[in-house]
C-alpha cells in the first residue's frame, strides 16, 4: 500500500549531477487518506505540544508572525546604539532537512511529549513501512526502502517535522534555563525570543562556542545538517568590528550588515522604501515582458492578471491597455474602476491597496484573540506595554461584535440605524451593532 513512484524533473538543461534533478514522488489514494486522517487527529494537540516560536501549520498560529517578529527584532539590532552588550541574528541554512531525520530520534520526542504508545505506533508505521521506486526513461527500477527520513509533500510529514525540530528548543531553553546563553530581547520587559531557523541573543564569544555546541547536538540527534556555508549573521550596531569577526570565526558563518529574505519577505525596510521593493517590481515587468510579445486577447490577459500578476497597479494597468508589445493604450478608466466586481461594471482584479488592509486587519484581530501569543507579548512589550492594542490602533475597533453563538439573537451589519451600544468582552470598548437581519437566518 505504501509504495512510492519518484520521477526526476530535470532542474537546468543538461545535469550532470543528481543535485540537478528535483524528484517528484507519486503515492496512492489510499495511503493519502491514512496519512490526512492521522493529521487531522494531530492538529487537535500541536498547539499544546509545539513552542510558540513554531507557528508554521500549527492551529492558532501564523506563519507572518514570525516574519513580524523577526522584523522587530532585527529592527531593534539596528537601533541598538548606547547598550554595553551587543546582540546578533543567526540565519540557519538546513542541508537536506526532510531527508536527514532520524525516525527513532522522531518516535523518542513524540514519547517525551506524551503521545500515546498506540498513536505512536502508528505513525511510525506510516513513517517505516514507505517504499520507493525510481521511473527512468518511462522504466520502473527496483524497489527499495529507506532507513531515514521524511516525504516531502506529505501532509503528516510536515507535522512531525515540527516535533523534530522542537528538538532544537528544547535544547536552548535548557541552556537558558541553565544561565549558559542569553536571549536577545525586542525591549527591556519582553521574554527572550528564538525563532525557526532565526536564532536571536547576546554577541559574546562565550554564547557563540555553546551555540556552535547546540547545534552539533542538534544535528548528530536529529541527522540534519547545518548549512554553515549559506548561513549569514548580522549584528548590532553597538557591535565592535572585532568582536564581529571573532564571532563569525567561531560559528563559521560570514556576516552580513544587510539580512537577506526571510519565509519570503524583507527582513528590513528603511526610509528607502522604493530601493528596498524594487525586487518585487522588476520581477512583474519580466513577467509582463514575457506575456507580452505573445500577444494575448482581453480575455488572456485577464486570465494572467488575476493567477500571475495581482500587484503592482501601475503596471497591471499599462499591460492591461496595451494594444501590442511596445505599444501602450489609452487609460479609458481608472484602477479602481477595473477592481469592481463585473456586476458593477468592473473586472473584478484584486486591489493591493484593500488586501493589505485585510491582512493588517487580520493581524489586529489575532493580537485581540490572541492576546497571550509570542507575537502579541513582543508587541505589547515594545510600544503598549500599559495600554491595550485597540487604544494605539483603532482599525480593527469597527463592526467587532460579541461572539454570535447560534445566531438566534445576533444581527447582521445591515443597515446605518444605531440600535444599542455594547462592550467587547475582549477589549471593553464600547461599538456599534446593527438592525434588521439576524445571523441564524442566512
Amino acid at each position: 500500500m505504501n509504495v512510492t513512484s519518484i520521477v526526476l524533473i530535470l532542474k537546468i538543461p543538461h545535469p550532470s549531477n543528481l543535485v540537478h534533478l528535483r524528484p517528484i514522488s507519486m503515492c496512492n489514494v489510499l495511503n493519502k487518506v491514512v496519512a490526512n486522517m492521522v493529521t487531522n487527529c494531530f492538529q487537535h494537540v500541536l498547539n499544546v505540544c509545539i513552542d510558540s516560536a513554531q507557528s508554521t501549520f500549527v492551529p492558532g498560529h501564523l506563519i507572518s508572525d514570525n516574519v513580524m517578529l523577526t522584523y522587530e527584532n532585527l529592527h531593534t539590532c539596528r537601533q541598538k546604539r548606547i547598550w554595553k552588550k551587543g546582540f546578533l541574528a543567526l540565519k540557519l541554512y538546513m542541508s537536506k532537512a526532510y531527508d536527514w531525520v532520524e525516525r527513532e530520534f522522531l518516535r523518542v520526542m513524540m514519547e517525551c511529549m506524551g503521545f500515546q504508545k498506540e498513536s505512536v505506533a502508528i505513525i511510525m508505521q506510516c513513517i517505516t513501512s514507505v517504499s520507493y521506486f525510481v521511473i527512468v526513461n518511462g522504466k520502473r527500477g527496483e524497489t527499495f526502502k529507506p532507513t531515514k527520513g521524511l516525504r516531502q509533500g506529505d501532509l503528516l510529514s510536515l507535522f512531525l517535522f515540527l516535533i523534530c525540530s522542537e528538538g532544537l528548543s528544547a535544547l536552548m531553553k535548557i541552556s537558558l534555563h541553565d544561565g549558559l546563553i542569553k536571549w536577545a530581547k525586542a525591549s527591556r520587559s519582553v521574554t527572550p525570543l528564538t525563532h525557526d531557523y532565526i536564532l536571536f541573543g547576546e554577541a559574546t564569544s562565550n554564547g557563540a562556542q555553546i551555540l556552535k555546541g547546540i547545534l552539533k547536538e542538534y544535528e548528530t540527534c536529529l541527522g540534519q545538517c547545518v548549512n554553515f556555508e549559506n548561513s549569514t549573521v548580522f549584528y548590532s550596531s553597538n557591535t565592535s568590528n572585532d568582536n564581529r569577526v571573532l564571532i563569525s570565526r567561531l560559528l563559521g558563518v560570514q556576516y552580513s550588515n544587510d539580512p537577506e529574505k526571510y519565509l519570503g519577505l524583507l527582513t528590513m525596510v528603511g526610509r528607502k522604501r522604493k530601493t528596498s521593493f524594487l525586487g518585487l517590481k522588476d520581477r512583474v515587468n519580466k513577467r509582463i515582458d514575457g506575456w507580452s510579445t505573445r500577444f494575448p486577447s482581453q480575455g488572456g490577459k485577464e486570465i494572467f492578471i488575476k493567477s500571475v500578476l495581482q500587484a503592482i497597479p501601475t503596471i497591471i494597468a499599462k499591460f492591461w491597455w496595451q494594444k501590442g508589445y511596445g505599444r501602450w493604450g489609452i487609460h479609458w478608466c481608472e484602477w479602481s474602476h477595473l477592481c469592481a466586481l463585473k456586476v458593477y461594471g468592473g473586472m473584478g482584479f484584486r486591489s493591493l491597496e484593500k488586501f493589505n488592509i485585510a491582512l493588517l486587519a487580520k493581524h489586529g484581530w489575532c493580537l485581540i484573540d490572541h492576546p497571550n501569543s509570542l507575537l502579541a507579548c513582543v508587541l505589547k512589550a515594545k510600544y503598549y506595554s500599559s495600554s491595550d492594542f485597540l487604544r494605539v490602533r483603532s482599525l480593527c475597533d469597527q463592526d467587532i461584535t460579541n461572539p454570535f453563538g447560534e445566531g438566534e439573537t445576533r444581527i447582521c451589519w445591515y443597515g446605518e440605524r444605531l440600535v444599542n451600544s455594547r462592550a467587547c468582552p475582549r477589549c471593553g470598548m464600547r461599538l456599534r451593532l446593527y438592525a434588521i437581519l439576524f445571523v441564524n437566518v442566512l
